[in-house]
């Protein structure tokens, strides 16, 4: 009873002040999770688009920033292949190194070695495993970062001679 009597004593003024605090209060809530969110789409804007490409006439994996922001330490994780060569299928690992820093419309070529997997032998050279490249399918994944330093994750397939982006998160 107590309480009940407490309620009954405020004032309209004084509950109309505790309406307007709590409106206040939601108001606020929601700005910073608008904030929020814009702050987010303003950084997806920020991504640097990578492209891959393989290339029989130059004999290489190309990767190249098709945007007009800076992608930097850009790493590929390794990715198992099976090649076909002869008739008899080959099974690999491609082990890329990583790129420090990829300015906008620029085109660097992939340094990476493929080591037999599962046995031991000589590690086989870029130029000699481009060539079965073209036949295997495969996907590849990277990190890179942008100039604000916000990561971001990428998958590559590849599909009909050409690599086709699948995925592209931003990493919290």
């Amino acid at each position: 009873m107590n309480i009940l009597g407490m309620l009954l004593r405020i004032s309209f003024k004084d509950w109309l002040i505790f309406a307007t605090l709590v409106i206040l209060v939601i108001a606020l809530l929601q700005i910073r999770k608008l904030k929020k969110s814009l702050v987010q789409e303003v950084h997806k804007r920020l991504v640097p688009e990578l492209m891959l490409e393989l290339d029989l006439k130059e004999i290489g994996l190309f990767i190249k920033n098709e945007s007009t922001m800076i992608a930097k330490e850009i790493s590929i994780q390794d990715v198992d292949v099976d090649i076909e060569d002869f008739g008899y299928t080959m099974y690999f690992t491609l082990k890329f190194d990583i790129i420090e820093i990829l300015r906008p419309n620029e085109r660097i070529k992939l340094n990476f070695k493929a080591i037999h997997r599962g046995k031991e032998g000589p590690v086989r050279t870029p130029e000699g495993i481009i060539p079965h490249l073209t036949s295997a399918s495969f996907r590849l994944i990277i990190d890179f970062y942008n100039i604000e330093n916000l990561k971001f994750h990428a998958e590559f397939i590849r599909k009909l001679n050409k690599f086709v982006l699948d995925k592209l998160d931003a990493v919290q």
